[in-house]
């Protein structure tokens, strides 16, 4: 439930964004394993199942998070997807 309230508010966040009159964001570059990262966030996969399928560490998955977040202004995952998504950087 609560990650449902996670979603609806960046939701919300993205589409406050998108109608104000806040200029446009400059195209975010994320490296592949970042990409990669994210799409296995936005099918629902935890750090620890990240890290075995992309055979790294789950500190490395946390590292790829940190530098993401940093590159979508956020911190956190769902909002961090839902940016992604919206940018066209990631696709479900």
């Amino acid at each position: 439930m609560l990650s449902y309230i996670y979603a609806l508010a960046g939701q919300f966040q993205l589409t406050h964004e998108r109608l104000s009159d806040m200029p446009a964001a400059p195209p975010v570059l994320l490296s592949d394993r970042q990409t990669e990262v994210l799409k296995w966030a936005a099918a629902g996969k935890s750090r620890g199942v990240t890290a075995d399928i992309m055979n790294i560490s789950e500190a490395a998955v946390d590292d790829h998070f940190r530098r993401i977040f940093k590159k979508l202004n956020c911190n956190d995952k769902v909002v961090a997807v839902l940016r992604a998504m919206s940018s066209g950087i990631i696709h479900l």
